[in-house]
């Protein structure tokens, strides 16, 4: 399960100390509990982000966050949503909450679209930097993510080029996210 949450300025504000909670929940489970109930509505299954952020501070800037989690036994893949929570982290004030089942209609949340045939990363392996061909020349916010699912670094492409000099050596993936849509590339980081 992949879960992109995009995070839009749409007026001035001065919104501070904000955290962002997002879990994967399921619309219904059918289960014999003790109790007797057979059907449970919106189970929550897994917390997938729980962090400080800092919202945009220029109308129509975003901020994108992508969550990954192995779909367990017991969930039914069909009845899996997201759901994203921006709250006060002092007095916990819900500042906004949108919900997702990953159709495209979503504004806040939708499942990655995710391709890697139009994208070439060079070199690979590399050392410092990377080099990013096959994109079109929009603005595009990159995301690098660890084998374990792991954000570890993010911004926007610049001159078609991500420096990774602060990565430890190992496997990662580059993804790539513009108005477009988002496009994924595995490579190998070696040391410096």
């Amino acid at each position: 399960m992949v879960i992109r949450i995009v995070i839009t300025t749409t007026e001035s504000h001065s919104l501070s100390n904000l955290n962002l909670y997002v879990a994967a929940a399921e619309d219904t489970v059918f289960y014999n509990a003790p109790n007797g109930e057979k059907e449970h509505y919106n189970v929550f299954r897994k917390e997938l982000i729980n962090q400080n952020i800092v919202l945009p501070s220029t109308v129509g800037d975003s901020i994108i966050f992508t969550a990954r989690t192995a779909n367990h036994v017991d969930w039914d893949p069909s009845r899996m949503f997201a759901i994203a929570m921006v709250e006060h982290t002092g007095n916990k004030a819900i500042e906004q909450v949108e919900r997702s089942k990953g159709d495209k209609n979503t504004t806040v949340l939708n499942t990655a679209n995710v391709s890697k045939s139009s994208l070439l990363l060079y070199p690979n392996p590399a050392n410092s930097s990377l080099f990013v061909k096959g994109i079109s020349n929009v603005k595009s916010f990159y995301q690098i993510i660890g084998l374990q699912g792991q954000m570890i670094a993010q911004g926007n492409l610049i001159d078609n080029r991500v420096d990774i000099s602060g990565l430890k050596p190992g496997t990662y993936t580059l993804e790539l996210i513009n108005n477009e849509g988002t496009y994924a590339h595995r490579f190998i980081k070696l040391n410096n």
